[in-house]
């Protein structure tokens, strides 16, 4: 009976760490946050934020970058 349970405990287990996963995956929705840099301006102004669906969670980052059009953040949840 106690093998039984040890047993059912690590097949619970799995599934748990299986779905999280999964909804990591699935789950991730990224938006890129646009900013411009005024010339002679030291700081960014927002200026607008984009659904990014061809990013995933892997290409988000906390620091603005440049893309060629606009200083950018990409953000995801």
């Amino acid at each position: 009976m106690k093998t039984i349970k040890i047993l059912l405990l690590v097949l619970a287990l799995g599934l748990l760490t299986s779905c999280s996963k999964e909804e990591q995956t699935i789950g991730c929705n990224c938006n890129e946050v646009r900013y411009t840099l005024p010339a002679g301006s030291i700081s960014y102004q927002y200026h607008s934020t984009v659904a990014a669906p061809a990013l995933d969670c892997g290409d988000a980052n906390d620091v603005i970058h440049y893309n060629g059009s606009y200083h950018v953040k990409v953000l995801c949840n």
